[in-house]
Parts: structure tokens; C-alpha cells; sequence
């Protein structure tokens, strides 16, 4: 099974479906990363002005509870 790296940033998209979560997927994770594009249709532009009152978007999120159970179990098939 080939997994398709984002066109945009070529790190791993997200699925929803528990099932796409390999060991294969998770070793590209970890490679690349994952993508954090926003969704072709739902992006929005940046404001042209901040007024600073807004937080900081650091593109950074918390890895979702399904690929850290995926990311262990690798670790743990590695490990053993």
C-alpha cells in the first residue's frame, strides 16, 4: 500500500479512518511529519492587519490520540 505524502508539503495528511494507520505510516511520520495545510476548500486568508490581540499560530498540534497509539506500537515492535 502506497501512501500519499501531501501535494503542498509533502509531510503525511491526516485520515480519519483508524484502519490507515500502518506501521508504514508511522515511519513516514516520523520522517516527515504531518501535514498541516488547511483544507484547500475551507483555507482562509491571513488578515492583512493584526491587532495583536490575537494568539499566535505556531502551525504546531498535538499529535491525535490514534497516532500515538500507532507511534507506540512501533516502538514497541521495534523494541522487542
Amino acid at each position: 500500500m502506497s501512501i500519499q505524502l501531501c501535494d503542498r508539503c509533502g509531510r503525511v495528511p491526516v485520515v480519519q479512518e483508524r484502519s490507515a494507520y500502518s506501521v508504514e505510516r508511522a515511519n513516514l511520520i516520523v520522517r516527515h511529519g504531518f501535514c498541516t495545510c488547511p483544507p484547500v476548500a475551507k483555507a482562509e486568508p491571513e488578515p492583512a492587519v493584526r491587532s495583536g490581540n490575537e494568539p499566535e499560530n505556531t502551525g504546531q498540534t498535538a499529535p491525535q490520540p490514534i497516532v500515538t497509539e500507532a507511534l507506540q506500537s512501533v516502538g514497541a515492535q521495534q523494541s522487542g
